[in-house]
């Protein structure tokens, strides 16, 4: 990353979130909530094409828990420090 932009995407198939040709914009800090799946679409479809096919896909659950666990301690860290202060 450089200035909040991935400046190196090495996934084959799946375009590059910050690419200024991918029309995606979510600042990620106005709400938790996932209402917009742009960003996530070509890996849901490689996964339901993996399902389908019964092969692995491009994120396998153990990377996306791992994924899903650090954005929770990332979360926990960040209440902690507010309660502190």
């Amino acid at each position: 990353m450089t200035d909040d932009v991935i400046s190196h995407w090495d996934i084959t198939g799946v375009p590059n979130p910050t690419d200024a040709s991918f029309d995606y914009k979510h600042d990620g800090a106005t709400s938790v909530a996932a209402g917009d799946h742009n960003a996530h679409r070509e890996i849901i479809l490689d996964f339901e094409l993996a399902v389908e096919k019964g092969c692995k896909p491009l994120v396998d659950p153990l990377s996306a828990r791992a994924t899903t666990d650090l954005i929770c301690a990332l979360y926990e860290a960040a209440t902690e420090a507010n309660m502190r202060d």
